[in-house]
């Protein structure tokens, strides 16, 4: 183990309505393209929505894309939130 791995963020188990899912860590080598993106207003909204779409789908790997869709509104917050704990964001860092 390098001195490296003490800077990888460690994955959060979270229950949505029922639903325990473990939800893990962005990556700066994987993910910078979006974390780029949220910098700029007009490309904010597809950049958050391909982080969830990225993070239910290493959450729960069998789900096909329309299952991700079909996830609900109201669970935006809640998964958003778990995002932003297991990145040690805060909303105004990613504002």
């Amino acid at each position: 183990m390098s001195r490296l791995e003490r800077l990888a963020a460690k994955s959060v188990t979270v229950t949505i309505d029922g639903v325990e899912l473990e939800i893990k860590p962005l990556s700066v080598m994987d993910d910078l393209d979006l974390i780029l993106k949220l910098e700029e207003p007009k490309d904010r909204g597809p950049a958050l929505a391909e982080i969830m779409r990225r993070t239910l789908k290493e959450a729960v790997p069998e789900a096909t894309d329309e299952e991700i869709k079909a996830v609900s509104l109201k669970h935006f917050k809640p998964i958003f939130e778990a995002i932003q704990k297991v990145n040690g964001l805060t909303e105004e860092e990613v504002e």
